[in-house]
């Protein structure tokens, strides 16, 4: 009864404003990453081709570290679902794994392992695809190997193209905005 009291009285809460920053950027990446692929939807392009809800994740785990990738990651496939239907049911799964892979691994080989970006991006885009194969392969056995191959590393190259060319300036400028 004494916090309720507190509360009435008291509402004035001391807060970290490095707390809040850090909410209101992950709130962006993550309505970045709902966003881009209703954008492209509106003008005929498939997710698939320009890969914008991965370029709004991986810009997250650049900019904001593991959690902040990790949560976007997990957060925005599910919320995009719920809004628009979109990424279909039967990817939803699979590509919200491929994401928080991509922020696990462009963050450990960027931050932890000091690689250069566009290195690390490249590895984290390998490894997310892979383990996104793995999982439907022998877990889900819903989609001929053929086929995810071509989705993955065929019908993507524009996106992933896109994403090594934008994708460090990019962040360089959201990671200094951040930190001023």
């Amino acid at each position: 009864m004494t916090n309720l009291k507190s509360a009435y009285l008291n509402p004035v809460i001391d807060c970290d404003l490095g707390v809040v920053r850090w909410m209101v950027f992950l709130t962006i990446f993550t309505a970045l990453a709902i966003a881009l692929p209703y954008i492209c939807h509106q003008f005929g392009i498939a997710g698939m081709v320009l890969l914008p809800m991965h370029f709004a994740v991986i810009l997250a785990a650049i900019v904001m570290g593991l959690k902040g990738g990790i949560v976007v990651a997990l957060v925005s496939p599910v919320l995009s679902y719920s809004l628009s239907g979109m990424p279909p049911a039967a990817s939803l799964l699979p590509m919200t794994i491929e994401l928080a892979v991509y922020a696990i691994v462009v963050n450990l080989s960027a931050r932890r392992f000091k690689m250069p970006l566009v290195l690390s991006l490249i590895i984290a885009m390998i490894v997310g695809r892979l383990v996104s194969i793995l999982f439907v392969s022998l877990i889900l056995h819903n989609t001929p190997l053929g086929i995810q191959l071509h989705h993955l590393f065929v019908v993507g190259i524009p996106g992933i193209v896109i994403q090594l060319i934008l994708l460090p300036p990019v962040a360089s400028k959201a990671l200094s905005f951040l930190n001023s």
